[in-house]
């Protein structure tokens, strides 16, 4: 494979495809959602994982945002949730919730 620029993520697992990128507004720090739900948090100007956010969605993460230190994430799973990548904790709090099968988030902004 070439590759032209700073890698930062290559997978041939289905699991770790990734579904959506953003950089935050300090262009430093990149959001990875995934395909196994979870969301990576990187620092683009040392290609390193910062940390791993789960727990929010079940599915796929397809659309991301950035608010200043909040961070948005819709899922496949109908959910789209709000982070503090701030907070150590990294609390996650539900903002709304799509029921069914047929819906899901694709893009916020």
């Amino acid at each position: 494979m070439k590759v032209h620029g700073n890698l930062l993520i290559y997978t041939k697992r289905w699991a770790l495809c990734v579904t959506s990128v953003k950089f935050a507004p300090d262009g430093r720090h990149i959001v990875v959602g995934l395909n196994n739900s979870k969301v990576q948090l990187w620092d683009f100007t040392v290609n390193r994982l910062l940390r791993t956010l789960k727990g929010g969605h079940i599915s796929r993460v397809g659309a991301t945002d950035w608010n200043h230190q909040i961070l948005t994430t819709g899922g496949m799973d109908g959910g789209i949730f709000n982070t503090d990548v701030k907070e150590f904790t990294h609390c996650t709090n539900l903002l709304s919730s799509i029921s069914g099968t047929d819906h899901h988030s694709c893009f916020i902004s």
